[in-house]
């Protein structure tokens, strides 16, 4: 209650996310299909899910769609629990069989271990894949609906991958140049005699020349 002079505040408090949906396929995964809006402004992304329940092999993926900017697959695997080993089995699975440019975890809590994971795959990975680690959560204030809120644990460091992507490509058309200027100018090894274009095909065949 305020006196007159200070604001009457309510407190915010967290909701366990089986209050709200009790089951992850039947009513979180659906939930999220048709509110992806949430997911979207997280990832920074025009993010569109249309596939529920997507079979892999034998096995069967949450939620598949797509980035509607890019046209790049986008896969989601949820866990209303805290991340364990075996969901983190599943989306190497799921990626590997629906090769994503997106791959995003949700999970109501993530252990250090499965962020470190995260970020290894990030590190080890391409700059043309990304694998996000989204924590899931619900607040409501005193007596309103509950909402949903969502906190990226684990991201990509873009920045690093376009590096590392510009430094293999500079890498290889240096490689390329120095090719090409070889071949160009010729090569004095072991004979100290210039190779003339004529002479190529017989040093890339094994055979000097006669």
């Amino acid at each position: 209650m305020s006196d007159g002079s200070l604001p009457a505040l309510g407190r915010l408090e967290r909701v366990p996310p089986r209050e709200v949906w009790p089951l992850e396929a039947h009513n979180f995964t659906p939930w999220l299909l048709h509110n992806v809006d949430v997911l979207s402004d997280l990832l920074g992304m025009e993010l569109a899910l249309d596939v529920a329940e997507h079979p892999v092999g034998g096995f069967s993926l949450d939620l598949m769609g797509r980035d509607e900017t890019t046209g790049e697959v986008v896969i989601v695997e949820n866990q209303l629990e805290t991340s364990d080993h075996g969901h983190l089995g599943q989306i190497l699975t799921y990626a590997a069989g629906t090769d994503p440019a997106t791959i995003v975890w949700v999970a109501a809590a993530f252990r250090p271990e499965h962020r470190a994971a995260i970020d290894w795959l990030n590190a080890r990975t391409d700059e043309n894949t990304r694998f996000f680690g989204v924590e899931l959560g619900v607040v409501r204030i005193g007596q309103s609906e509950p909402a949903p809120s969502f906190r990226m644990v684990a991201q990509p460091n873009d920045w690093e991958k376009t590096v590392r992507a510009a430094t293999s490509q500079s890498e290889a058309t240096g490689k390329n140049i120095l090719y090409r200027t070889f071949w160009a100018a010729g090569s004095t090894c072991c004979t100290g005699t210039a190779l003339a274009g004529r002479e190529r095909p017989a040093l890339l065949s094994g055979h000097g020349s006669q």
